[in-house]
């Protein structure tokens, strides 16, 4: 009987393009099949070693793996995976996705032990005025004795802590400003870094981005709206770091001086359908 301990693999995915470059685009990932878990490692190292000896060397912004499944269709990919690790893929197993957020706060595992998912703003961890970020997560990895998890939405899971070890984990996280009131709006809004660390950066993104929030909140509040949100990315070049085609609302920048705000008609519907409106500089809205 098959074991349904392990995991579906999908493979290929990636929101990463470079604006005017039609060789870089967003691909969903493709669905190759299940896998037991005893073969994970196998599979993984499979997948990573068929893309070194296949990915394409001369072109980086060509090299990713959704690329290679193009070129070399995913069929004949997918096979090479299987002839590395020794195995043959099972049918994918029914699975749905039903949100893409990060469920911020405890959640109970299947093994009795605690996760703590903590909002972390843009990802950047440093001690702020009045919250010491930084100083209470090193006070939280004195005690703790499980591991910190970073998840695609730039925050950070405390995981597998015990139940005695709960409530001294979540005061110290208090204390220290990492369990904080969080608007839906905040939750769902990310930047890329871009200045001043980024090289490629044409304008501001995570600097600008928790102002702009507070102003957006402020109109959602005024018009009764502040328990919903628009998904809101913001990116510093035309790279796309912060996933802007996977949002309801982007801003980003073409060049230097002129900065780009994409709205999208739906949750649905794709941004050829949305609007595009040019933003050039002011006092408000710098590129430094």
């Amino acid at each position: 009987m098959a074991s349904w301990l392990g995991f579906n693999l999908l493979v290929g995915g990636g929101l990463s393009i470079e604006h005017g470059n039609k060789k870089t685009y967003a691909r969903t990932a493709s669905e190759f099949g299940y896998l037991p878990l005893e073969h994970t490692l196998a599979v993984a190292e499979a997948v990573v070693t068929t893309q070194r000896d296949w990915g394409n060397r001369t072109d980086r912004k060509n090299a990713k793996t959704k690329y290679t499944l193009e070129r070399v269709g995913v069929e004949t990919f997918k096979a090479e995976v299987e002839r590395r690790a020794g195995i043959k893929f099972e049918p994918i197993r029914p699975y749905e996705f039903t949100g893409r957020g990060d469920r911020i706060g405890w959640v109970k595992g299947i093994d009795d032990k605690w996760h703590l998912t903590l909002f972390i703003e843009n990802g950047r961890i440093l001690d702020y005025p009045g919250r010491p970020l930084k100083t209470g997560l090193l006070e939280i990895a004195k005690i703790h004795k499980g591991e910190f998890r970073i998840t695609a939405n730039q925050n950070l899971i405390v995981a597998s802590v015990p139940e005695d070890q709960k409530a001294r984990i979540e005061k110290l996280a208090r204390d220290h400003g990492l369990m904080n009131a969080v608007t839906p709006q905040r939750e769902n809004s990310m930047a890329c870094v871009s200045f001043p660390t980024c090289p490629l950066a044409m304008a501001e993104a995570e600097r600008f981005l928790p102002s702009f929030i507070d102003k957006v909140e402020g109109v959602m509040n005024k018009h009764g709206v502040s328990d919903e949100h628009i998904v809101t990315r913001v990116t510093g070049c035309r790279t796309a770091a912060a996933a802007r085609c996977w949002r309801k609302w982007d801003w980003w920048a073409k060049r230097r001086g002129a900065t780009t705000c994409t709205l999208a008609v739906t949750a649905a519907a794709p941004a050829s359908r949305g609007c595009t409106v040019r933003i050039l500089p002011s006092r408000k809205f710098s590129t430094r």
